[in-house]
């Protein structure tokens, strides 16, 4: 739905190589202290590379950001 992943509650990030997005995730609000991850990916001719784990660490990084203490 629009607005689902928009801020302040929801965020989503695209991690893009060599111009071609090949790993992508966002997370909403699940509750006041819990964000939940959504749609979570990485493309199959990028996997074993490292780039879900950076973008892991990355929405995880946001989501502190937000004030969100747990991930659903």
């Amino acid at each position: 739905p629009e607005g689902e992943f928009a801020d302040p509650h929801g965020g989503m990030l695209i991690g893009v190589v060599d111009g071609m997005p090949v790993t992508g995730g966002a997370f909403c609000r699940f509750d006041a202290q819990t964000a939940e991850l959504k749609r979570v990916w990485t493309h199959r001719d990028h996997r074993r590379r490292g780039y879900a784990r950076a973008l892991l660490i990355a929405l995880e990084s946001e989501i502190a950001l937000r004030g969100y203490t747990r991930v659903y």
